[in-house]
């Protein structure tokens, strides 16, 4: 089942040591979810993290508590993203550290053609408590960063180049070892482990222009065609697991969550999920 935690369901504590820069709680009624990072590590609770487009650019912090009752959220603190940088996915590190993207720079005013083209556009930002935002050099070649995920040992980081439709491993201490670009053959969108090990990307296979006509009315079930790649994160060898023409009731599907025997599949042009038998 599906339950609301923002707005209306949400405690405010202010971590005022970790997060002293943050100018207070978000505005709820302007609140705009984009990406999702959890860390789930040892010390308890997990802690959510969200990139958030309302009245600020920033990445929320919230604590989240599940259990057999109904989960619930604790807003702690907030990051606000450099200027010019309109964020899209998050990934915790070790730390209390986390990486985000910027998918585009808003004050490039070529931005979207260099997406359309796939030219280097965007960057990779990692924020630590101690010292704040550092760009991850090693990004500046991608296509508008998307999503991110960060590898179990927290050295290297996974990140979806929607523009040029690639893959790329970056390490994290900013050094080029390491650095490989996978071609997926649709713009990735975001990336996420799943429950066996994989790494797994999903996109549309449609054009740029097509997707952004789609992207103003979030009620329209947009049915471009789609993809899921699984990338083995130690040999990158990848394998398509979904190849989908898309269909009236859903389409250009952003994420791919393996869960068990099935696959859990996000849009960013809708109001719903589809789930797959996996393969």
């Amino acid at each position: 089942r599906v339950q609301v935690l923002l707005p209306g369901h949400i405690s405010y504590r202010q971590d005022r040591e970790r997060f002293a820069a943050c100018p207070g709680r978000p505005d709820e009624t302007k609140f705009s979810a984009h990406g999702l990072g959890l860390d789930d590590g040892a010390a308890p609770p997990p802690t959510l993290y969200v990139v958030h487009h309302g009245e600020r650019e920033s990445v929320e912090v919230f604590t989240l508590q599940a259990g057999p009752a109904a989960p619930t959220l604790t807003w702690v603190g907030c990051v606000l993203y450099p200027p010019g940088a309109l964020g899209n996915g998050v990934a915790a590190l070790p730390g209390g550290a986390f990486a985000a993207s910027v998918f585009l720079r808003t004050d490039d005013p070529k931005a979207m053609d260099k997406l359309a083209a796939g030219q280097p556009e965007g960057g990779l930002l990692v924020w630590r408590p101690e010292t704040g935002w550092a760009e991850l050099t090693g990004a500046a070649a991608i296509s508008a960063d998307n999503g991110v995920a960060a590898a179990p040992d927290g050295k290297q980081l996974f990140v979806a180049g929607t523009g040029d439709r690639t893959v790329v491993r970056l390490a994290l201490d900013g050094t080029t070892a390491g650095r490989t670009v996978i071609k997926t053959g649709f713009h990735t969108d975001n990336l996420r482990w799943g429950s066996d090990g994989f790494l797994y990307a999903a996109g549309a296979r449609d054009t740029v222009a097509n997707l952004l006509a789609c992207a103003p009315n979030t009620r329209q079930h947009c049915s471009n065609p789609f993809s899921v790649l699984r990338i083995d994160p130690l040999t990158l060898d990848t394998r398509e697991v979904v190849h989908h023409p898309g269909a009236p009731n859903f389409g250009a599907a952003s994420t791919a969550l393996r869960i068990g025997d099935e696959y859990w599949l996000a849009t960013p042009h809708g109001d719903r999920i589809a789930i797959l038998p996996a393969k």
